[in-house]
Formats: structure tokens, C-alpha cells, sequence
């Protein structure tokens, strides 16, 4: 859509609170990370011409459905297939293999196919598993001489690749995990595929001891495989310019609690405790103030209308005196104890008073139209732009309104 930001560093913000959720890999290359206020990289961002984009998750789900279109009609609409993410998907080509299919000019021409019915770039990684696989993406993305692409043909090929594979890099393995394995000596994915997958299993979990064996050629994770349902669900920020007033911390909090309940509803989990808790920061030069306040449902519920009358009414108990004196640093909602919503025992009397209905339809008009599209009053969105004066570039939102369609001159 725009060649001319090819070599460029692109960010793309959540919205006006100036974190950034996306970076290209000029970002990468120019020392400039992802998931990182973008005030505190603005300089190397104008050193460096780069741009920031306001996040547009309606156009981000189209192109993600038209790549995902065409990677299937490139490679296989018939084999086993899962979309991992929306921009990452796992095939099963054993079957490709078994008939003598060349693996690697395959996917060279499925790569070359995508991209021009989507001009979007694409890399692509093939392994014995699921976990293979990806240290095969890594290669291709990462290590010289492969292109964008990797195929794993053998066992010597693949200890060649983990040998330089950082620890931090292996799927599964994340930050905190990869500061244990280190201290135990073990910072190459080579080394963990060496380790004892017994031993690890009892120091850490059977999730480490899976990489293990995947690493190892075993396949244990499958395309079937759901993560479990998470059993809390908090949505937090830190305030750069600190919240000063009650009608701040309410619009913060009741997103936060909107938050919460979107995705208790995406996992089919009902709230039954929450929590609210604010507090100052400990480097600010003021009284300090920590606080937080739970509230047990009689009948749990992930209602957003519901849990934002909840937060009202405990936001009163958690503030300080003094908004003024005081002002608030971090803030946060979560849901500490969640039952299902699908296999809840319910009360003989008790009358639930969610509106499921209209919390399907905000949620579908949300996943349509994208993020925060529909809302309540009170999650209006803060007018101040906390991303160091920073512009933040609008992506066209041709799918949705009707002025913003391409227009094509023909001479």
C-alpha cells in the first residue's frame, strides 16, 4: 500500500496512549523496539524518518483474510491447516512430501504467489513439528543465506540452526523462562534440545519438557491442541502524565473493565470476583496512595454494562482524598476468579440479569467495524495525545466508508 515506506521505520500505535503493538524490521535494524512508548523513541525516529501509524484493525483483518486466501491457494486448500495468528498460519505438508514434492521451490513459488495477489511479504519455515517449524521461520527471517525461507531437510540441518538460535527465540519459551534456562547454562536452542526433558518437566512444567521433545523431532503439540482457559484476567497501564482528576480515572477504568470482560467473553468465562486497584508512583514527590477493593458477584457474569456500574461504585472506595495531591500512576481491573460460562452451576434462584445478546452484538460490530467501534459513555477515549508529538498517520479505511474507496485514473 505504501512502497515508498519500504525501507523506513514504521510503528503502529494502539491509539493515543502511545504504546506501539507493531514495528517493520527497519524498527528492528535501527534499535528501535516494539511494545515500547513511542515518546521514548521518538528521536530515533525522526533521525531515522520514520513514521507511526494509528492501529486499524478493520483493515488489518481483511488483508489478513485475503493472505491467508491465498496462501491456501497456493500451497493446499485440502491440507490440514490452522491459523495461528493474522498473520501466521501452519500447514501439514507431509502429503506434499510423501508424493516428492520439492519442499523448498514449493514454498518459494506459494511466497511469490502471495505477494503479488496481496503485495504482502511472507516468509515461511518447514520442520518435522510444530516447534521445528518455527526455528525453521527464525532461520529464514534471521540467519544468512536463506531468504526469507528455511526448509529443515535432515537432523544435522536442523542442530546447525539451533546452534545459533537464541534460547529467547524458541517457541514457548518466554522472557522469565529464558532467564532460568540461562542461569542453568542453557542459552542455545541446541542446548535445551540436549537438555533432560524429565528433569526440566519437575523444575519448570510439561510445557518446557513439549519443546523438548519437539525440538527433538517428536511431535507433541498439534493443530487441535487450545491453550486452557485463562483463570485470571487483568488489563492494567501506566499513566506517563499521571491521572489528575475523577473523571480521568473513570474513563481509564472503565476501558480497563470493558477490556476485561471482551475477553473473559472470547474464552467463554464468566467474572464471579473483581478487582479494581489504583496507586501513586513510588518516584513521585507526593503522599503516597496504594489501594484496591474486590467485589463478589452473587451471580458471575461478564455483562461489560454491569461490571462498569461495579467499577463505578469501587472507584469511589479506591481513590485518594485528593486527586490533586495524590495523582494516580497505575491502574488497573481484573477478574481474580472466573467459572465458565458454559458449565457454571447455577443457583435455583438465582435470575441472571446479563444481556447476552447485546454483548454478542458488541462485540460482532467491534470485530467488524474494529477495535472500540462501539462502546459505552463512559469508555469515551482521552483527547490528549501521549505520543511525544508524534503525528500519528491514519491507514485508509476503505472497507467501511464509502469516501475512503481507491480511485483508480486510467490515461
Amino acid at each position: 500500500m505504501r512502497p515508498e515506506l519500504r525501507d523506513r521505520p514504521v510503528l503502529v500505535a494502539s491509539g493515543l496512549d502511545g504504546i506501539s503493538i507493531a514495528a517493520s524490521r527497519a524498527c528492528t535494524e535501527k534499535g528501535i523496539p516494539k511494545f515500547s512508548p513511542i515518546f521514548e523513541v521518538k528521536d530515533k525516529l525522526k533521525l531515522h524518518h520514520g513514521v507511526v501509524f494509528r492501529a486499524n484493525f478493520n483493515t488489518l483483518g481483511h488483508l489478513s483474510h485475503r493472505m491467508m486466501q491465498s496462501i491456501m491457494g497456493s500451497i493446499g486448500a485440502d491440507l490440514p491447516h490452522y491459523q495461528y495468528s493474522v498473520d501466521e498460519m501452519f500447514i501439514d505438508v507431509s502429503a506434499l512430501k510423501s508424493i516428492g514434492v520439492d519442499l523448498n521451490s514449493h514454498l518459494l513459488e506459494a511466497r511469490r504467489k502471495v505477494y503479488k495477489e496481496t503485495r504482502i511479504g511472507t516468509g515461511g519455515g518447514i520442520g518435522r513439528t510444530l516447534t521445528l517449524s518455527k526455528a525453521a521461520s527464525f532461520a529464514g527471517k534471521k540467519l544468512d543465506g536463506y531468504s526469507g525461507q528455511c526448509v529443515l531437510e535432515d537432523i544435522k540441518h536442523e542442530d546447525k540452526v539451533l546452534k545459533v538460535m537464541p534460547v529467547s527465540e524458541v517457541w514457548n519459551i518466554g522472557r522469565r523462562l529464558t532467564e532460568h534456562l540461562k542461569f542453568k547454562g542453557i542459552t542455545t536452542a541446541y542446548q535445551l534440545k540436549c537438555s533432560d526433558p524429565k528433569k526440566l518437566q519437575k523444575e519448570f512444567s510439561i510445557n518446557v519438557a513439549n519443546v523438548v521433545h519437539e525440538l527433538n523431532g517428536v511431535p507433541v503439540l498439534n493443530f487441535s491442541d487450545r491453550p486452557p482457559a485463562k483463570k485470571q484476567i487483568f488489563s492494567t497501564s501506566s499513566s506517563r502524565h499521571r491521572l489528575r482528576t475523577e473523571s480521568e480515572l473513570s474513563t481509564v477504568l472503565s476501558n480497563h473493565a470493558a477490556e476485561v470482560c471482551k475477553k473473559a467473553r472470547s474464552q467463554q468465562s464468566d467474572i464471579k470476583v473483581l478487582q479494581v486497584f489504583v496507586s501513586t508512583s513510588p518516584y513521585d514527590k507526593c503522599p503516597r496512595h496504594s489501594a484496591s477493593v474486590e467485589v463478589e458477584f452473587d451471580s458471575a457474569t461478564s455483562d461489560t454494562s454491569i461490571i462498569l456500574r461495579t467499577v463505578r461504585d469501587a472507584m469511589v472506595k479506591v481513590m485518594p482524598k485528593c486527586l490533586l495531591t495524590s495523582p494516580l500512576y497505575k491502574v488497573g481491573v481484573g477478574g481474580v476468579r472466573l467459572v465458565s460460562s458454559e458449565m457454571r452451576q447455577m443457583d435455583m434462584f438465582e435470575v441472571s440479569s446479563d444481556n447476552k445478546k447485546l454483548m454478542t452484538a458488541l462485540d460482532t460490530l467491534n470485530l467488524r467495524f474494529g477495535k472500540s467501534s462501539v462502546s459505552f459513555a463512559s469508555q469515551r477515549t482521552p483527547k490528549e495525545n501521549r505520543t511525544g508529538n508524534i503525528e500519528l498517520q491514519e491507514l485508509p479505511n476503505y472497507l467501511t466508508h464509502f469516501e475512503q474507496l481507491v480511485s483508480i485514473k486510467c490515461t
